[in-house]
């Protein structure tokens, strides 16, 4: 049932490049979210169970600013799957080192952004 309400509450972000994570491997774009990672198109393979820092970078200066506020804007993940399709590589970062509350802002301000990107048309 856990795994399910996690599916559930999965975003998908449309591919019209509205979110990205900056990472020691260069910019992973988010292809969907929920409230424990992201789901990213990376063009480099990044190891299962790699565990790295990412900063949140998107088309809305005004979420930026909010997970910034919250000192929510950079955390560390971890890669729980990755594969290989069309010269990309796509994956699941876990978002294991933030609180479940930590997480539940991030979640609700993507979904927030996302809507609101969405309604502008970008």
């Amino acid at each position: 049932e856990n795994v399910r309400q996690v599916l559930e509450a999965r975003k998908i972000t449309k591919i019209n490049n509205e979110i990205y994570l900056d990472s020691p491997f260069g910019t992973l774009l988010v292809h969907d979210f929920s409230l424990r990672g992201f789901g990213v198109e990376s063009q480099k393979l990044i190891g299962q169970k790699t565990r790295f820092f990412v900063t949140i970078r998107s088309k809305s200066m005004k979420l930026d600013k909010l997970l910034e506020d919250k000192l929510l804007r950079s955390f560390e993940v971890e890669v729980r799957w990755s594969h290989h399709r069309q010269e990309k590589y796509f994956m699941g970062l876990l978002m294991n080192s933030l609180s479940k509350s930590q997480q539940n802002f991030i979640f609700s301000s993507l979904v927030e952004a996302h809507q609101s990107l969405k309604n502008e048309g970008c």
